[in-house]
């Protein structure tokens, strides 16, 4: 278990069919928990695509998004988020919070959270 009950996701390399007996090709996957369920992710043929995935799955994780985001919109999460922050906080630091949150929802609110990108 990680900080705050997180689990810490781990990479598996796999050998692939692909390659051959003296050239192997392998295959990386991101192994982690989530509602109580162990779930496989194919990271790709790199090992620094396991490496970032792993990193993200993480630090969402650390923030509460799901890494199977169904049609959760940002105004949704924005909400979950705020009720599970309040009384883990100040009050003054959860009132701060909310302008920021506001911002962000009405922008983006309606959107699906899976489409947003950086």
């Amino acid at each position: 278990m990680g900080e705050k009950g997180v689990t810490v996701a781990h990479i598996v390399k796999r050998t692939t069919a692909r390659g051959t007996e003296t050239k192997p090709v392998y295959s990386y996957y991101v192994v982690h928990r989530e509602g109580g369920r162990e779930h496989w992710q194919h990271a790709g043929y790199k090992q620094a695509d396991a490496i970032a995935l792993k990193n993200d799955i993480e630090r969402n994780q650390l923030l509460g998004i799901p890494v199977k985001l169904k049609d959760i919109t940002l105004g949704e999460l924005a909400e979950k988020w705020l009720n599970e922050r309040e009384g883990h906080v100040r009050p003054k630091v959860f009132a701060s919070y909310k302008p920021h949150v506001k911002r962000l929802t009405d922008r983006f609110g309606k959107r699906k959270v899976k489409t947003i990108r950086p």
